[in-house]
């Protein structure tokens, strides 16, 4: 392995894109793309030479992409309806982001990879996993079963810089029991994603515990902070810090955040 990464010049050192993405509809707002512009996202990135990876295999250093590719995360907050989407005839929705990513998968040029951080107890009911609670189960199956992760997003969207430690405790104990019981089959939750970006006091407190006769741990957790995340393999890495650039643009400052960080490793190609 190393001396394939040395013939093809791979820099292991190189700084990675995380990107996070909220709400698809069909109008552009600051936490919503839309479906064609998220085609174009995913378009831009092949283009790119980019190749998906999941949360759990960045924090854990398994870079497993064909040669000449950059790894690229994608991640998805909040489980809104738009993220995954099932028609009423039983088929995946074309245009929901699943149903994207589905379509743009391509034998050594695109994965069905990327991670999912769910909510099970949230006003609207909506963005309880993804709106259709008797398909629930089903779609978060199929997500592991065709590649993607799953990971917590706590229960209610909790802001845990202020939140109690119990509930903060509780909270990510049983969002992580849940999935994995919804799931099945042995499957480990291990990637979280911080509501707001916010912090509890400690990082302990994400690396595991217990409530109530339930253990928990996570190995990586991610924030929001529009930078590259250094290699997992530099001693700059922090995975419970994984910063991430967000996906959808600002329509009121015209920034665009994914063109933004590629034109920045086009320009530092060392970086990458």
């Amino acid at each position: 392995t190393v001396d394939r990464a040395r013939a093809i010049g791979a820099n292991e050192m190189g700084q990675i894109l995380v990107l996070m993405y909220h709400h698809f509809d069909t109008e552009e707002a600051e936490w919503t793309r839309t479906p064609e512009n998220f085609r174009n996202d995913i378009a831009l990135l092949k283009a790119e030479n980019f190749y998906p990876i999941n949360v759990r295999d960045l924090a854990a250093g398994n870079i497993d992409i064909p040669a000449g590719k950059t790894p690229v995360v994608l991640t998805f907050d909040d489980s809104s309806p738009g993220q995954y989407r099932i028609l009423d005839d039983g088929t995946l929705d074309p245009d929901c982001a699943v149903g994207i990513m589905q379509a743009a998968v391509e034998p050594g040029v695109w994965a069905a990879r990327a991670t999912f951080f769910c909510l099970l107890d949230v006003n609207p009911k909506e963005r309880v996993l993804w709106g259709q609670p008797e398909l629930k189960q089903g779609k978060l199956v199929d997500l592991v079963d065709w590649g993607y992760e799953v990971g917590s997003h706590t229960i209610t969207h909790l802001n845990l810089s202020e939140a109690s430690t119990e509930d903060a405790v509780w909270q990510l104990a049983e969002s992580q029991a849940t999935l994995e019981e919804l799931i099945g089959g042995g499957y480990q939750v291990t990637s979280l994603a911080l509501p707001f970006g916010e912090y509890p006091d400690s990082d302990d407190i994400l690396a595991g515990g217990e409530h109530e006769g339930i253990t928990y741990a996570y190995s990586a957790a991610c924030s929001i902070a529009s930078k590259l995340c250094p290699s997992p393999f530099s001693s700059k890495f922090e995975p419970l810090h994984i910063p991430r650039f967000r996906g959808s643009n600002n329509p009121a400052s015209g920034k665009t955040y994914i063109a933004d960080a590629i034109q920045s490793l086009k320009t530092s190609p060392g970086l990458r």
